[in-house]
């Protein structure tokens, strides 16, 4: 026999069921361990491992101009390192001139990412740069300081942090 009243137990009896799954996967995806890059590390497929990204400006740029990044990678892996999705941002600017009429922020600059594709294989327990692989600085990241309509003069003195970020793959 269906009944209203059965009809809202076998609704509310879904409803908590319902709530219970749901519960029990939320918890599941919040406490397994997972890893991210970012400020320079960068986390491979075995979740105790993990590799460094370095770089440093190779020369000084004003506004409109650009700069090649040439990045170092380390693998303190004991197997080679399949690197790709190499990501360079603007993390943060440090601009001692900066004022409320003279600005400099991150707005100020961009990234241009690594022109290359394919993966970047590093030995295994070695750090190798973006040139020492053999790739020509014109493939590098490029950072640019944009040229903007408005006066840039707080960004005179300028300084930046940058993040990295990629996805390696054990070679084996």
């Amino acid at each position: 026999m269906d009944t209203p009243r059965r009809r809202w137990l076998i609704a509310i009896a879904m409803l908590l069921g319902g709530i219970v799954v749901g519960s029990v996967l939320t918890w599941v995806i919040v406490t397994q361990p997972f890893g991210f890059g970012g400020d320079g590390d960068a986390v491979v497929d075995r979740p105790t491992d993990s590799f460094a990204i370095s770089g440093d400006l190779a020369e000084p740029f004003s506004p409109g101009g650009s700069a090649p990044l040439n990045l170092t990678i380390s693998n303190p892996l004991d197997t080679d390192l399949a690197v790709s999705a190499l990501r360079v941002v603007i993390d943060e600017v440090e601009a001692p001139n900066a004022t409320a009429l003279l600005p400099c922020s991150v707005d100020d600059f961009a990234v241009e990412q690594l022109s290359r594709r394919d993966e970047l294989v590093i030995e295994a327990g070695a750090t190798i740069s973006l040139a020492e692989l053999g790739i020509p600085s014109d493939d590098w990241p490029q950072v640019l300081m944009l040229n903007t309509d408005s006066n840039q003069d707080g960004c005179k003195s300028a300084s930046f942090t940058l993040a990295y970020s990629a996805v390696g793959r054990v070679v084996e």
